[in-house]
């Protein structure tokens, strides 16, 4: 029963959670344009202060349309401008927001791999692309207009934004968000004259970067290698160039002039399709790429060449950091080290620590430039959205500093910086090796369990790939019949009975909610996504049924999760854990001649 004091305590509390939730996210404000009275609704996101719609303002002598010549779009999506038009565009104490500003936001709401989803609005994206809004930025899918044909596309598919940042080429960095996916886009693939919304950013004064001044020490659990670390504005990077030695095919590692030691001393120099694990090694985000007649469209972030729980870092990521630096007094010398360059040394205010590793030319088959300049990769291709592009997108530091963005080839063999990813909280993240084959397979620790974090890809006779496809077994690992589980798992490893099941999703918050907080946050159907708050990341993969000597996989992609237990039920069945599309965590039993995939559990 509540008394008087306990109700006013309660009350209290109430206000002061509303209150900081408030100045978190501060949703009922307005503002009104003096130039044409026109009222915009504004939103308070971390420590910014966004238009929470599209600008609607017609500047006067610059280009700036209407969606399809409808003034009916323009009261609903806002303008369509050009860049130069753009950068005119805001009204007095609201600026045209740079590639910096749009990557606060993006950080701010959970980083690139989900921070569409947020931002999007309720209604109005096709392909089941609504986002949830949780921060009331509301963003529409107001289209585009290209300039090449003068024509319009893109209508409640995409939402271009325009930043305020040139890229050197001609071209500006984007921030746009598809119906198709829950990525952010950060990007710079398009010319200035295409004509794309604005969203207008509270001006206020540049934030100052602090001075790095302590370092932090990870490990990579794939060899055992130890890397310095260091948080530079939002994001968190390695403070020494990456070591792991990648080399299946054309994706090579080298060591400036051959020499192991520089390996050590410097970083390997990576091949583009080593740097984004082009054989799918790690993760599927970069399989392929490198390889100039297939696709590499990858969704960012891509782990790459990385360890577990980082990635190789965006064109836009990369080209913050640069920012950060060349807004200090000391410039770009805030990134060099403070040793062993050839024509002065860096003051290393960031604790970046670049050093000057040289490169591999591929044209020359030669190593170059060790003491004069260091060339870091990213995750872009130089044409991403063609697939025989043969140049990938780098930044470089020279003793003889000059613009320090272009684009090389990819056989070509630069050094690598990782940047942690955002949504890197989960437990123990580790790695582990089957020697049987060579494979590695990201684990997690979750209560007292150590598991596989990926579904077990071992060859047996009695094993498929869904809808016996090769690739799909690289993406959702094998499908095997209960016989051919006993013995399956690694050295060390089992098969998990229904009590380890048990056990997991009892840690998990029991069977009525484990299966949200296991599940992927993506490839669920009809927005089933879990929010995968271990790191488990269940992935839906129907199953093989084995009838004589017929094969057939269901249609109903999507909507299950089953993983097989060493528990037999009967004669004929054996138990299978079930993540369902209903976010309920169950354990049936089924026939053991179905096929089904596996997740190891450490002895």
């Amino acid at each position: 029963m509540f008394t008087k004091r306990k109700l006013l305590v309660f009350v209290i509390l109430v206000i002061l959670v509303v209150a900081g939730v408030l100045l978190y996210l501060n949703v009922g404000g307005t503002m009104t344009d003096p130039r044409d009275g026109k009222t915009y609704r504004t939103v308070k996101i971390g420590d910014q202060v966004w238009m929470a719609e599209n600008l609607n303002y017609n500047v006067s002598g610059a280009k700036n349309s209407c969606y399809e010549n409808k003034p009916e779009n323009c009261q609903k999506y806002g303008r369509l401008y050009t860049w130069d038009a753009a950068m005119d565009a805001c009204p007095d104490g609201w600026i045209l927001p740079t590639v910096k500003d749009w990557s606060i936001l993006i950080n701010t709401v959970g980083g690139l791999a989900n921070a569409a989803k947020k931002l999007k609005a309720k209604q109005g994206w096709e392909n089941s692309g609504n986002g949830t809004d949780e921060f009331s930025f509301a963003a529409l899918p107001a289209g585009n207009l290209n300039w090449a044909d003068g024509q319009y596309y893109n209508e409640n598919g995409v939402a271009f934004f325009w930043s305020s940042t040139e890229t050197g080429w001609g071209t500006v960095f984007q921030m746009f968000l598809r119906g198709s996916d829950d990525n952010a886009w950060l990007e710079s693939r398009f010319g200035k004259g295409h004509e794309y919304s604005v969203r207008c950013l509270k001006s206020k004064a540049s934030p100052t970067v602090e001075k790095a001044s302590a370092t932090d020490i990870m490990t990579d659990p794939r060899d055992g290698k130890t890397y310095r670390t260091v948080k530079i504005g939002d994001l968190e990077w390695m403070a020494e160039n990456l070591r792991f030695d990648y080399n299946i095919g054309s994706a090579k590692t080298y060591c400036y002039g051959g020499y192991s030691e520089n390996c050590e001393k410097y970083g390997g120099l990576y091949t583009w399709s080593a740097v984004m694990d082009s054989a799918a090694l790690f993760s599927t985000a970069g399989q392929d790429c490198g390889s100039y007649n297939k696709d590499c469209w990858p969704n960012p972030p891509v782990q790459g060449a990385c360890p577990y729980g980082w990635h190789i870092p965006t064109h836009a990521e990369m080209a913050v950091l640069f920012m950060d630096a060349y807004e200090t007094d000391d410039g770009y010398d805030a990134l060099f080290s403070t040793t062993e360059w050839n024509n002065g040394h860096g003051s290393d205010a960031f604790s970046f620590s670049a050093r000057p590793a040289g490169y591999w030319s591929s044209k020359n088959m030669s190593f170059s430039q060790k003491g004069d300049i260091v060339y870091f990769w990213t995750s872009d291709s130089y044409n991403g959205w063609d697939s025989d592009s043969t140049e990938a997108v780098y930044f470089h530091l020279k003793s003889q500093g000059d613009t320090p963005v272009d684009a090389l080839k990819k056989s070509d063999g630069l050094s690598v910086r990782c940047v942690k990813d955002l949504d890197n909280n989960k437990n123990n993240i580790g790695a582990l090796k089957d020697m049987r084959d060579g494979k590695f397979y990201k684990t997690v620790k979750i209560g007292e369990q150590t598991w596989m974090a990926e579904n077990l890809n071992y060859e047996t006779g009695d094993s498929y790939c869904y809808e016996n496809k090769p690739e799909n077994c690289v993406s959702y690992g094998r499908l095997y019949t209960w016989e051919s589980t006993v013995g399956i798992c690694p050295e060390g490893w089992h098969v998990p009975t229904i009590a380890d099941w048990q056990t997991l999703y009892k840690t998990a918050g029991g069977k009525n909610k484990a299966a949200k907080a296991l599940k992927s946050n993506k490839w669920w159907y009809e927005g089933c996504n879990g929010t995968d708050d271990y790191g488990f990341a269940a992935l839906p993969v129907w199953f093989a049924g084995k009838y004589t000597d017929s094969l057939f996989f269901d249609n109903e992609f999507g909507s299950h999760a089953y993983f097989w237990s060493s528990t037999e039920h009967s004669e004929n069945n054996a138990y299978v854990m079930d993540f369902s599309y209903s976010d309920v965590a169950v354990l049936i039993d089924v026939y053991k001649s179905h096929a089904f995939p596996v997740r190891c559990v450490k002895d």
